[in-house]
């Protein structure tokens, strides 16, 4: 149960030197109780390291001497400490904070909220801490008005915090321009993505309410967006994850092991030996594929390799280490698999290369020619297996 439909029964909010004692294990090190309290604070508002002691800190007026006593007496926390501080929460660094803690250090939180009266598990721990310190901030400096702009806030950004590597793993890029989440700079590279959400009512946001962008695109969207941008990204996220469970079952398939002497004789054709068959006829590609880019390649290594691989696949298949019929079978299983998603005849050629590559442990080149060879022999984009299918050109 989320702290928020908890809190109706729970009569009071616990004080902030036991909140303070429970994520003792957030601070590295072993720190003394006032320079404790200043770095723990630190996490949950705007102060930084700089500003302590400045007319920024919210406790710059407080000696050592009453930080340390706020570790153990709670009437050391006044109304007015508690209101500069409320004032300078910033509650999603609180919760990235504690996300990012490896799983032995948020038991020990969760063990210590418990002994305090507020039961969590580590799944919840960023949203059910963050809501916690905001009821003791509200209940110390006796805040009344509205606060549930502050509490969908902390639902919201406890929820991307938990998805955040899943989304950046499946987006791939940008999801709307497809540009790289990676910059480059003076020979150094550098992670930008930009997790926007996408103004959902859901009381509890999932993986499909936030869209991965770049910098560019994350900023221009939080400057202003309008529905039919919001419609864009949540299409994008449907085909990411028709895209994702795809994957899932394409694993099961068990590619033949044995097909990777087949890839490795089609690597290991010498360079001499690749040169076009002028009597190549490339009349079965055009019948099949629209995508000028991929018939182009999809050519060039069938005038080049057509020969090879059927020559090779004989020679294998007579010596019982092969069986072509077990391949054709496998990979038009898994092409059909990809024909009802919304993915193009390069997005599909791709992801066919890969997995072929991936379950053999075969040569990334030399499975893009094989499967340019199933498309060639007819066992892939068949016009007559695509009837009533409709492919994004």
């Amino acid at each position: 149960m989320r702290l928020c439909e908890t809190l109706a029964w729970r009569e009071v909010a616990m004080k902030f030197f036991e909140f303070a004692e429970a994520m003792r294990p957030l601070v590295p090190g072993k720190l003394s109780r006032a320079p404790y309290l200043r770095e723990l604070i630190s996490m949950f508002t705007t102060v930084t390291e700089n500003e302590w002691g400045t007319r920024n800190d919210p406790i710059t007026v407080v000696s050592d001497s009453t930080l340390d006593s706020m570790t153990s007496r709670d009437n050391a926390f006044t109304k007015k400490l508690a209101q500069a501080i409320h004032s300078r929460l910033r509650i999603d660094n609180f919760i990235d904070v504690i996300q990012d803690l490896d799983d032995a250090a948020k038991m020990l939180i969760v063990h210590n909220l418990e002994q305090f009266g507020l039961g969590t598990k580590i799944d919840q721990l960023a949203f059910d801490a963050a809501n916690e310190l905001v009821n003791i901030l509200h209940e110390k400096a006796k805040i009344t008005t509205d606060d549930s702009a502050l509490r969908r806030e902390i639902r919201i950004h406890a929820a991307l915090a938990a998805y955040r590597q899943e989304l950046l793993v499946r987006s791939r890029g940008c999801q709307v321009c497809g540009a790289s989440m990676v910059t480059v700079s003076n020979g150094k590279s550098k992670a930008s993505p930009q997790i926007v959400f996408l103004d959902s009512d859901t009381p509890e946001p999932s993986r499909d309410d936030f869209a991965v962008l770049c910098l560019p695109c994350g900023e221009k969207y939080r400057l202003a967006h309008t529905k039919d941008d919001v419609a864009a990204l949540q299409y994008s996220n449907s085909r990411l994850l028709t895209q994702q469970q795809l994957g899932d079952d394409l694993a099961p398939l068990d590619l033949d092991k044995k097909l990777v002497d087949l890839l490795q004789r089609i690597k290991a054709l010498p360079r001499a030996q690749r040169t076009f068959d002028p009597n190549y006829i490339v009349v079965p590609l055009e019948q099949k594929l629209t995508d000028d880019g991929l018939l182009s390649r999809c050519s060039d290594a069938m005038a080049i390799y057509e020969r090879v691989i059927r020559l090779e696949s004989q020679a294998l298949e007579s010596t019982g280490q092969f069986s072509f019929n077990r391949m054709r079978a496998q990979i038009k299983a898994a092409w059909w698999s990809m024909i009802d998603a919304d993915l193009t005849e390069a997005e599909i050629f791709s992801r066919l290369a890969m997995w072929i590559a991936d379950q053999t442990g075969g040569d990334q080149y030399a499975s893009e020619v094989l499967v340019a060879y199933m498309i060639q022999i007819c066992e892939l984009f068949n016009p007559e297996d695509l009837t009533g299918k409709v492919l994004a050109a």
